[in-house]
Parts: structure tokens; C-alpha cells; sequence
């Protein structure tokens, strides 16, 4: 507790004294102006805002157009969507390669996940109350603070851009129903929203059992997957409050889902539960201005989440051992960071952030339990900004390092004992990105990074039911590199395009993956090395306001030291969808519009030798929809019309063809 009290100690002093010196300068200046300077002219090429550098993709999230979070990643090139099954159920994010762990989640500029918090599961959440989705491959803007292998994860939160109120409600197989509302208003600066959404989804869908003998089709036979109810809500509250000398920005989240665990294929478990409770929140200031031809900015923020995630298996029934926990996780955050720009072409950014999590299991069914176990940590971050101008060409670099300290205590369980493990670790990662562009929407780009992982609590303890426990894993390193061409133009009159094309190489060391010990339970191992590369294509092609052309390409080739493919990363995976509308052509007030979609995934082994393998799968969607006089809207969609079903994680059945219809209304207060 001494170091907590002297870490959050040195992180007030410095906070107070960064705010004291920052808010002296603007009050020097006779004239304010919010944040450090608008961009008047246009900028770099880039898919993500943030970093032009980067290799970034946002996409905007449609709530109206009835998709789940699996189907808008498929969007972004290099991503790769993992689930355990249907709504609601277990959903990761897989990038590059890198495991769902390796990735970092974060709803704005609060992070989600942690060390010790394991990947954050994407399947809680509803699109309603996200914007757009931003997903940084390999080093992600410095920044945000985090210096995850895989990437981040940005979930951009609903933010009010008018006064206005609407509702949806959906309704699908396997009776699957979705039921949304939201209220904005803003008046100037000040603008308040708030969205709420409750779903519910049996997911009885039928799936081939094989017995358990992969290789022996005569036991065979098509079941209907069971325990696999599922029912959830959401809540997002999103405040901007204008002050004097800057402004005030408050996001809170809540996510709730309590859901059967069917098993895997042959092994049924009828009375296996888990629920989760999360609420996150953050609150931030921001402030700044010009003095003597100097830009300056300030932001402090602080924040957090709580979680209680709970599961039970009275009678064992998958193969862990009884369970009956109730887990309370813990994450207290904050941060300052600061810009400094004497002049257009350089601008100086530091951040500082002190965290301290903490997990609290409790089980009084297993024989032995957990203590609590806590991790406390500084993050400290430099960054240079450098965006020099030759004649018409526009250069931007990146150069950047960070600074990461923590002190942990584990627990752990040796044989019969409980013993308290204290871990110490300081990992100094640094990332060098450039970007050129030598005509208006055309940029050249290139980046270099190094990251370091130290293993979660998931990893290291299992998650009592089909992941095992490894107390020996070490911390992870990995050095990537990419290069990529970003392309965003309007090649004719109301013909546009927005693309990119990359390739990569990632180097790891003492890289976690899993491996089967049973037929439905896996371990985390470290790989002595494994080198990642692949090629990544992403296309948004749009003509006028009636034809839409998205795609998306990964060729992934992910190996151990030797030689093997590494488990549960395809080669190839592909994504292509085009959307046609009617625009105003069938009168005034009438919309009409259709879409198809195709998904590709090539086979992928689920074991280190590569033995046993997961078939390709294609899955096609198609739907439609029709609005009229912009607030009423109804929309329908096939998807997987021809019955692909596949299995996904673990080998853990997905659903087949399902029907999916919704209706919404909105309007301005």
C-alpha cells in the first residue's frame, strides 16, 4: 500500500502542477480558443483519424441496418472476429494474428482491458450506443496511451448532434429480439445523450454433433443446441459541458448479460450459468490555447469500471471441476496529457497515467480458493509530432516511446496451498511512424513499433470452465513492422474511393497461444518465437448516393519457430458487400435500398502439430430496407443464406441461416 500511496501521490502532484501551469498560460492570452489548433487544410490520407501514420480503419455503425459487432468488424482488413455462438455469447477480437488478449479495448480513452482484466468480451455490448469503431493494427497512436502487440480497439461513443429522440425494436430466429431507444439534445456546446437497449436470444439453433470422433462420421447426427439462452442490456450516458476555460466531457457505460454455457458439440451441460455486470465511466477536462504564437492544450481525466462476472457449474459438467464463483474486478484510472506547438510544422505530447487493478475471486465450491490479487502501474508516454511541408508534399512523423511500470501481487494455487507471488515489472516499448504524401489524398506510410504483454489473470488461472490454468507463462514482446499505401479520392463526379493496401511482419518472443488438453478445454502456452506477416486490402468504393462497395482482404501467415502454423489463424479471410439505394428517385420521403454480403474464412488448425483442423466457411447475407420520410424505417435481413453453420473458437458450433426484421422511428424534439 505504500507504493499505491507514493504512485498516486507523485501522479496529484504532477496533475496539479501541470493544470496550475496550464491554466496560468491561458488565462495570459486575451483571446481562448478550445483545444490546440483546427486543421484548416486537408489532411494526410488515413483510414482512422487519429494517426496518419497508423494503420488504422474506422467504421461507422449503423444500429438501423440490424448488423451485430461480428459482422462490422468483418469490415476491417487484418481483423478477425472469434465467438463462442450466437447473441450474446462470448466474442473476441483477433488482429493480425495476435490473440483476442493481445488487444486492447477502449471506450473513448478509457481502456476496458488490462493485465490483469483479460480480454474484454465484445459480445456484451450493443451497437446502439456506438458510433463508429476504430481498430489500430500493430502500434496504435501514442496518445491513447497503450502499447498493446495486437492493437486497440476504440469504441467511439454516441455523442448528440441535434435535438432529437427514436426507438427501434428488432426480431429474428431463434427467437432473438432487440429492443433500443435513445434522447439527444444540444444546445451550442452543451449536449447531452443518452441510449439504453435490452436484447434476448434462446439460440437454440440446430448444429452437427460428431460424437466427439472427428474422424468417424457414422455417429454423426444434427442436434439442437441447448442452455444457450441468453438475455442482456446496455446503457450509454454521453455529456459535453462547456466552461469558461475549456470543457467537461462525461461517459458512462453499462453492459449487463446473464446466459447459459451450452458446452461444445458433444459435451452438453444443461445447468452451466454465467452473468456479468460491468459499469464504466470516465469524466475528462480539457482546456487550451494560444500564447506568443504557441499552441498549448491540457487534458486530465479520470476514471474507471467495476465488474462482478459470475459462474456456475454445480455438477461439473464441463470437466473443471464444480464452480460456483463470484468475481468482483476493479480498474481506477487516470491521466494527464498535455500538447506543445511553438510552431505549425512541431508539436511536443506527454502523457501520464496511473491505474490500480484489482481482482477479488470468490468460489466456496472448489477446494482451495483464490486471495485477491492486485496490480498497480505508471504509464508514461512522448511523443513528437512532426509534419513538415516541401512545396507541395506533406510529411508526417511519429517518433515516440512509453514507459511502463507495475507492481503485482498474484495469487496462485501450488498443489493444496495458496501462495501470494509479487511481480515487478518495467517494459519500455517505443514506435517510429512516417507518412508522405506526394499528391492530395494519396499517402505513403510506414511504422515500426515494439510492444510488451505480461500475461492476465484468464491466462495464468484459466476461467474455471473451458480454459485451463499455466502460473508459469512469461511476459510476451513483439516487434512489428508495416508499410501501406492509403488511397481517398473523388476520381469522377460523385465517384469516390477509400482505400488501402498493407503488409506487415510481427516478430514475437515467448508468444502466449492456446493449445487443446482436452477435447473442449484449452491452456495458455508460450511459443518459444513465432514471425507473423501477411498482406492486408481494405476498399469503400461509393458512387453518387445509390451504389456502395465494401471489401476487405487478409493473407496471414503465422508460424512458430518450427515451422507449424500457429492454431486458429486462417490464411485467408475475405469480406466483400455492396449496398444499392433508391435515393430520392422514387419521390420525396421514399428510400429504398439492398444489400448482399459474402464472408470468407480459410481452414485453420486447432492444434499446435496442426492435426486437427477447422473447414473453410463461406457465409452470405443478404436484406433490405425501406425509409420513409426520414423517421420511420424498416429493414430485414437472411443471414448465412446457404447454411454454412461453421464452428468458430474451440470448435464451438455457430448458427446457420437465421431471419432477422426491425423497425425503427426517430424524429427532432
Amino acid at each position: 500500500m505504500a507504493v499505491v500511496r507514493r504512485m498516486l501521490a507523485w501522479w496529484l502532484v504532477v496533475s496539479i502542477a501541470w493544470c496550475a501551469i496550464a491554466t496560468g498560460v491561458v488565462h495570459a492570452q486575451d483571446e481562448h480558443t478550445f483545444r490546440a489548433r483546427a486543421e484548416v487544410e486537408r489532411p494526410i490520407a488515413a483510414r482512422a483519424p487519429l494517426d496518419p501514420t497508423a494503420s488504422g480503419t474506422r467504421v461507422e455503425v449503423e444500429p438501423t441496418s440490424g448488423e451485430s459487432l461480428r459482422e462490422v468488424i468483418a469490415r476491417v482488413p487484418g481483423a478477425r472476429a472469434l465467438g463462442t455462438g450466437g447473441l450474446g455469447h462470448s466474442l473476441g477480437l483477433s488482429l493480425r494474428g495476435a490473440d483476442v488478449a493481445h488487444s486492447t479495448v477502449m471506450l473513448g480513452d478509457l481502456p476496458l482491458t488490462g493485465p490483469d482484466l483479460g480480454a474484454f468480451d465484445l459480445g456484451v455490448l450493443d451497437l446502439g450506443s456506438i458510433a463508429a469503431i476504430e481498430v489500430y493494427r500493430g502500434g496504435a497512436p501514442a496518445m491513447l496511451g497503450e502499447g498493446a502487440i495486437g492493437g486497440v480497439i476504440r469504441l467511439v461513443p454516441s455523442r448528440a448532434e441535434g435535438r432529437g429522440a427514436g426507438a427501434s425494436l428488432a426480431y429474428g430466429s431463434f427467437d432473438t429480439a432487440i429492443a433500443r431507444a435513445w434522447g439527444a439534445v444540444r444546445s451550442g456546446r452543451l449536449a447531452s445523450l443518452v441510449a439504453v437497449s435490452f436484447d434476448t436470444a434462446d439460440n437454440d439453433y440446430p448444429f452437427l454433433d460428431d460424437g466427439g470422433t472427428r474422424l468417424d462420421p457414422t455417429d454423426d447426427r444434427e442436434r439442437t443446441r441447448r442452455n444457450a439462452r441468453t438475455r442482456g442490456a446496455s446503457g450509454l450516458l454521453h455529456l459535453e459541458v462547456p466552461l469558461d476555460e475549456g470543457e467537461l466531457e462525461a461517459v458512462m457505460l453499462w453492459v449487463s448479460r446473464a446466459s447459459g454455457v451450452p458446452g461444445a458439440g458433444s459435451q452438453l451441460a444443461s445447468d452451466a450459468r454465467r452473468t456479468l455486470d460491468r459499469y464504466a465511466g470516465s469524466v475528462a477536462y480539457r482546456l487550451g490555447g494560444n500564447v506568443a504564437g504557441h499552441a498549448l492544450s491540457l487534458e486530465v481525466m479520470g476514471g474507471g469500471w467495476y465488474g462482478r462476472a459470475a459462474f456456475l457449474d454445480p455438477i461439473n459438467e464441463l470437466g473443471t471441476g464444480q464452480h460456483a464463483s463470484d468475481d468482483r474486478q476493479l480498474r481506477a484510472f487516470g491521466r494527464v496529457a498535455g500538447t506543445w506547438s511553438p510552431v505549425r510544422e512541431f508539436a511536443l505530447r506527454a502523457l501520464l497515467t496511473a491505474r490500480h487493478d484489482r481482482l477479488e475471486p470468490d468460489d466456496p465450491l472448489v477446494r482451495t480458493s483464490l486471495g485477491d490479487s492486485h496490480r498497480d502501474g505508471l504509464v508514461a508516454v512522448i511523443e513528437g509530432a512532426i509534419d513538415p511541408r516541401i512545396d507541395r508534399v506533406r510529411i508526417a512523423l511519429r517518433p515516440s516511446v512509453r514507459l511502463e511500470w507495475t507492481d503485482a501481487t498474484l495469487e496462485q494455487i501450488e498443489l493444496v496451498s495458496r501462495l501470494a507471488r509479487s511481480v515487478e515489472v518495467i517494459a519500455p516499448t517505443f514506435r517510429l511512424g512516417a507518412a508522405i504524401a506526394p499528391i492530395a489524398g494519396l499517402a505513403v506510410s510506414a511504422s515500426i513499433a515494439h510492444g510488451t504483454r505480461i500475461p492476465s489473470m484468464v491466462e495464468l488461472f484459466g476461467d474455471r470452465a473451458t480454459l485451463v490454468a499455466n502460473v508459469r507463462l512469461e511476459p510476451e514482446r513483439a516487434t512489428s513492422i508495416d508499410a501501406g499505401v492509403t488511397l481517398q479520392e473523388r476520381i469522377a463526379p460523385g465517384l469516390e474511393i477509400d482505400g488501402e493496401l498493407r503488409g506487415f511482419v510481427s516478430l514475437a518472443e515467448s508468444l502466449i497461444r492456446y493449445r487443446r488438453t482436452a477435447q473442449y478445454t484449452a491452456i495458455a502456452e508460450n511459443v518459444a518465437s513465432a514471425t507473423i506477416a501477411g498482406l492486408e486490402v481494405g476498399l469503400d468504393l461509393r458512387a453518387l448516393d445509390h451504389l456502395r462497395l465494401e471489401g476487405a482482404l487478409t493473407f496471414l501467415d503465422a508460424r512458430d519457430g518450427l515451422g507449424r502454423l500457429l492454431p486458429f489463424r486462417p490464411q485467408w479471410q475475405g469480406f466483400a458487400r455492396i449496398e444499392a439505394s433508391t435515393g430520392p428517385a422514387l419521390g420525396p420521403g421514399v428510400v429504398l435500398s439492398g444489400f448482399t454480403s459474402a464472408t470468407y474464412s480459410a481452414a485453420n488448425a486447432v492444434d499446435p502439430a496442426n492435426l486437427v483442423v477447422i473447414a473453410e466457411r463461406t457465409w452470405i447475407d443478404v436484406g433490405a430496407r425501406v425509409e420513409l420520410f426520414g423517421a420511420i424505417g424498416i429493414s430485414c435481413a437472411l443471414r448465412d443464406v446457404l447454411d454454412a453453420r461453421g464452428q468458430d473458437f474451440l470448435g464451438l458450433p455457430l448458427p446457420g441461416r437465421r431471419f432477422v426484421a426491425q423497425a425503427d422511428i426517430q424524429g427532432d424534439l
